[in-house]
């Protein structure tokens, strides 16, 4: 094992983008993929011009599913057939909802409700397509409302956050198969009622897919990766298709494909997340709008490819965060530990995806952690170089994605002695060790450079002759733990010494062993 004071003082120098975080205390087999939108409906969604613009919450529009709405029609269809119809033929199916968090708190207890199908923008409402933002009009102390359709057993009051149940609606079409359905109505005068409905409401009636059977919604999302110089797919990314009280859902693949779990027959609205179960990408500080884009009435897939065009800039982005995001919490990372997943104790973890350089200079991201469980963990993710102001590439911003989540997970374990007990070179080094070697698998030509407590200690106690051939910088040692023998080493380690003490005893059969002290001698 061997390394030189000079190896070390050129590291040194090395340091304009070393310093990646601060630490403060403080997720039928008669179903058809889509055909072409255009193949349906003769037109082409302008998708650069939604996603150049904020979607705008309008008017709110009449519902021809509102049960009020469909006595009325009822009423018409007596007049028209002289039958004597009951209004007790039409049962609400669901309640129409919004929920109104006033704290922190009521907006964790909402989003723990896996079972709820959360929207960010009212569901009657004129919604122009595009980026969904907080609009103060529909939010309390900076908190949006979430809006949502719930059968009309739900037990709203056990979620522990204030609502307001807007009205009911009866909806049969996506309801189970007319035979099974537990409604008194006739399907067929279902239908004649949504017919008449729609025309009360001065509405047309929803397009039919003109297909043999329904349609599942499925598409392709993709961007530009700079580093790699190609197009790839939004791995993770998570897309709902939405119509009335339907929502399916469909994740994306290596690819970039998605197909989601449900079909339909009439056309539907998309929802484009960079969130999934266990954490929510948020857009820069203090923000609290998730990051969202909304697409409406299609009858067909949807296929978005951010290129390296500038207007592209923060698409691009949030696709690189969330890539790194899901890599750690759902991908296969070499049996490390996970960040924290969401659970009954407390909500999603929070990236704040921020559009720019940190203003303080030095920093490429931020971890925010508490000493409690109760609490998630925020990590923030800068866009640009602190010191040039130039667009970081794909694989640094992966890096420190993936460098932030480390510290989630390594907080993980035991939050109280992480936030104050555990020093900073260990947590960092531990961090870095993390950051390159996932950055690696999916970025080979990735380098890194060494500063104080952001040491290579990690690559040096693996130092196989992958990560040799990666990085000229690497220890010629021998030592060849594994990673998650590595991350087994640091749990319950306050000091540099501990640490180095910690993997001797854990691991004493390993034939190097015994160059682990110099190792961390020369870090």
């Amino acid at each position: 094992m061997t390394k030189t004071i000079l190896h070390i003082s050129a590291m040194l120098v090395c340091i304009s983008l070393a310093m990646s975080c601060e630490a403060i205390t403080e997720e039928p087999n008669t179903e058809q993929t889509c055909p072409d939108v255009s193949e349906l409906t003769g037109t082409e969604k302008s998708i650069d011009d939604i996603l150049m613009q904020e979607a705008v919450i309008g008017e709110e529009q009449p519902n021809p599913y509102r049960t009020e709405n469909l006595k009325k029609a009822l009423g018409e269809i007596s007049k028209q057939t002289k039958a004597e119809y009951s209004e007790d033929l039409i049962e609400a199916t669901h309640h129409y909802v919004v929920f109104l968090p006033e704290c922190h708190e009521h907006y964790r207890r909402l989003v723990l409700k896996d079972d709820l199908d959360l929207y960010p923008y009212p569901l009657d409402h004129q919604v122009s397509d595009g980026w969904i933002m907080t609009d103060p009009a529909y939010s309390i102390n900076g908190i949006q409302h979430r809006w949502t359709y719930v059968p009309m057993d739900y037990d709203l009051e056990s979620i522990g956050c204030p609502y307001e149940v807007l009205y009911d609606v009866m909806d049969l079409d996506n309801c189970p198969d007319p035979e099974t359905r537990s409604s008194n109505i006739d399907y067929t005068l279902y239908q004649e009622l949504v017919k008449i409905s729609h025309q009360l409401c001065n509405l047309s009636l929803p397009e039919i897919v003109q297909t043999k059977s329904a349609v599942v919604p499925s598409g392709n999302i993709t961007y530009r990766d700079s580093t790699l110089g190609k197009y790839i797919g939004c791995y993770g990314m998570s897309v709902k298709a939405r119509r009335l009280t339907k929502t399916s859902y469909g994740h994306c693949d290596e690819n970039g494909d998605f197909r989601c779990d449900k079909s339909y027959k009439h056309k539907w609205d998309y929802t484009v997340f960079f969130s999934r179960t266990d954490f929510e990408m948020r857009r820069d500080t203090t923000s609290t709008d998730e990051i969202t884009l909304k697409f409406s009435d299609y009858h067909g897939p949807l296929n978005l490819v951010f290129s390296k065009s500038s207007k592209y800039i923060d698409c691009i982005f949030y696709c690189e965060i969330l890539r790194a995001a899901c890599r750690y919490y759902y991908g296969a990372i070499d049996g490390l530990r996970r960040p924290p997943y969401k659970n009954e104790l407390s909500d999603r973890l929070y990236i704040q995806a921020m559009r720019g350089a940190t203003p303080s200079g030095g920093t490429t991201g931020f971890y925010r952690h508490t000493d409690t469980r109760n609490s998630r963990p925020t990590i923030r993710v800068y866009r640009d170089n602190p010191f040039s102001h130039d667009r970081r590439s794909s694989a640094e911003v992966f890096n420190t994605t993936i460098h932030e989540l480390a510290h989630a997970s390594h907080w993980n374990q035991n939050p109280y002695f992480f936030v104050h007990s555990c020093e900073s070179k260990v947590k960092e080094s531990f961090a870095t060790g993390i950051g390159i070697c996932l950055t690696w698998k999916y970025h080979p030509s990735f380098r890194w450079s060494y500063h104080t407590i952001y040491t290579g200690i990690v690559e040096d106690l693996m130092d196989n002759d992958n990560h040799k051939a990666q990085s000229p910088t690497i220890a010629e040692s021998v030592s060849g733990f594994t990673i998650s023998e590595v991350e087994n080493s640091i749990i319950g380690v306050a000091t540099w010494d501990q640490w180095a003490d910690n993997i001797v005893s854990l691991y004493p059969y390993n034939q190097t062993v015994s160059e682990v002290y110099n190792l961390f001698a020369i870090w």
